[in-house]
């Protein structure tokens, strides 16, 4: 079984709350049952250098943030025997605060884009679950299930709630950045919120 496991803090990377030890130690966890787990990150400026050291190129391609289109590079680490992937993108060179997310929209958007897009170029690693940590990971279980269904739909998903307090709620108009169509199951309150997606269409949540 392959998981890949998606968020925004990873021990020893990136470091800043609960979130970075638990995605640092269940990946190893799972490993033990025989799964074979991966991790994808953002690429953020401030990651120590020597912990790249052998950090590879895999591939680059490019994400529509509503009509712009964004390059993205995907690099490819081995490290402590687990097999980090990181995205790079200007929008990724820091990783900000939780209460300053409402400016950070479109980081968080062409993240969660760019993590779907991510898995056209896994020709090694068939993704059988995915784990989405946290709200910046929130909406993957619905772009999953609804705009890469036909390449994707396959795929189950798990969605690990972190901090309820902050869900992730952007305007509606957000819609236009991911390139989806408004949907009920993502509203709450006339705005979009990844926690309330990620409840609503993730297989499972814990």
């Amino acid at each position: 079984m392959n998981v890949l496991f998606a968020g925004v803090e990873c021990y020893p990377f990136i470091n800043g709350s609960i979130l970075s030890d638990i995605l640092y130690y269940i990946p190893r966890e799972v490993k033990t049952l025989g799964v074979n787990s991966r991790v994808i990150l953002p690429l953020y400026s401030n990651i120590d250098k020597e912990l790249l050291t052998d950090i590879k190129l895999k591939n680059e391609f490019f994400v529509f943030l509503g009509n712009k289109a964004q390059k993205i590079k995907l690099y490819e680490l081995n490290y402590d025997d687990i097999i980090y992937y990181f995205l790079e993108n200007e929008k990724f060179s820091t990783q900000g605060l939780p209460s300053e997310y409402e400016s950070q929209k479109e980081k968080w958007i062409l993240y969660q884009l760019s993590v779907v897009e991510t898995f056209k170029y896994l020709d090694d690693f068939k993704i059988d679950i995915i784990n989405c940590h946290d709200f910046e990971s929130g909406l993957i279980p619905h772009l999953i299930k609804t705009k890469y269904y036909k390449e994707f739909g396959y795929i189950k998903t798990v969605y690990t709630l972190y901090n309820a307090s902050i869900q992730g709620e952007y305007d509606r108009a957000s819609v236009k950045l991911f390139n989806i169509d408004f949907d009920r199951t993502i509203e709450r309150d006339g705005r979009i919120n990844y926690t309330k997606a990620a409840i609503v269409e993730s297989d499972f949540v814990n």
